[in-house]
Parts: structure tokens; sequence; C-alpha cells
């Protein structure tokens, strides 16, 4: 028997409630998980998974959604 792989598509979820004082971000996607060995080190720059990642898109990201 033959299986025949297709692609997934790729989907990012975004959604966001607010509050008196605040406003809620929550993003989402159907990628694959974060490993649990770099969930805590997520934004630390240089912790990356990936062969040819810099591991500073997520520190940026988080220095970005910091600024007031």
């Amino acid at each position: 028997m033959r299986y025949l792989k297709f692609p997934i598509k790729k989907e990012i979820t975004l959604s966001m409630k607010e509050d008196d004082d605040n406003v809620y971000l929550y993003i989402s996607n159907n990628g694959p998980k974060i490993p649990d060995e770099i969930k805590d080190l997520l934004f630390t720059p240089f912790i990356t998974n990936k062969s040819s990642g810099t591991g500073l898109g997520l520190t940026i990201c988080k220095q970005i959604m910091q600024k007031k």
C-alpha cells in the first residue's frame, strides 16, 4: 500500500481579550510542539532548535511587546 503525504495547511490564530487595565493577546498555531527542554529558555538570546536559526527572533519580539 502506498501513502501520499499532503502538506499541512499552516494556521496562526490570534485572539484578544481586554479588561479595564489590560489588553491580552493570545497567539496559537498548528505547528510542532515546543520541546520541553527549551520551553523555559524561549526568550533567552541564541536559544534555538533550528539548524539555521539564530535564536534571536522571540527575544526581539518580547522586547518589542514590552515597550510602552
